[in-house]
Formats: structure tokens, C-alpha cells, sequence
């Protein structure tokens, strides 16, 4: 998917956040990462981002998300997208990656593409 929003994929490492969980949102196949304490949430941290690729990720996710600083394990810090307010979508259950792509990836990959040229007209 990042391919078709920035004609690359960035150099990604694993990652883990204590303190965040990974939610599926209601009416959304995409997910969101929320605050609670109690949880961990695994991910991936994108290491070499270029500002005009921050740009164009921030306008791709810029209706539902805000951006955060947020700490990872093992002292380091990113910067997420988060929810802005996530008592919005609760009560919400858990997001399966596998799920996704076996029921979802195709048509969001064809909606991201939809997107980009959407943006690049308007840019």
C-alpha cells in the first residue's frame, strides 16, 4: 500500500509500543492504535520517510487521525498516527493484519491508488 501512496517502501523495523493497542474501527477496515495501558501493540517503524512523503501520508490519513509522539519500547520514540478521540469507537474489538489481507487488501490497495490521483490533481 505505501508503494502506491509513495512510489517506494521505506525501510521498515519491527516494533513494539506498551501502553497502545491496535483496534479495528467500526464501519472500517482499516485500524487504529489507541491509548490503554494495559495493552501492546506490534508494528512496524518507518525509518527513512522524505518530508514530501510525510506530506502526502498526512493528507492521505487527515480525516480520522492526528499524529503523536509516542514512546517505544526500548527508549526510543516515533511519531504515530493515533485517534484523535477514541472514545468516539469504543467499544472496539481487535484488528487482525491476516484478516485484512486475506478479506480486504486488494480493494484498499485499488482505493489508495484512487486517492493518489485524486491528490496528485489537486497538488
Amino acid at each position: 500500500m505505501l508503494r502506491v501512496l509513495i512510489d517506494r517502501d521505506p525501510h521498515r523495523s519491527p516494533v513494539t509500543v506498551t501502553g497502545w493497542r491496535v483496534i479495528a474501527l467500526p464501519e472500517r477496515i482499516y485500524p487504529g492504535l489507541i491509548h490503554d495501558q494495559d495493552a501492546t501493540a506490534t508494528g512496524h517503524l518507518f525509518e527513512d520517510l522524505t518530508p514530501a512523503e510525510w506530506e502526502t501520508l498526512d493528507s492521505f490519513e487527515a480525516d480520522f487521525y492526528t499524529v503523536g509522539r509516542i514512546s517505544l519500547d526500548h527508549d526510543r520514540h516515533a511519531w504515530a498516527y493515533i485517534c484523535a478521540d477514541p472514545n468516539e469507537i469504543l467499544p472496539a474489538s481487535v484488528w487482525s493484519p491476516d484478516d485484512f489481507a486475506r478479506d480486504h487488501l486488494p480493494a484498499y490497495v485499488e482505493r489508495c491508488t484512487a486517492w493518489r490521483r485524486r491528490h496528485e490533481a489537486t497538488t
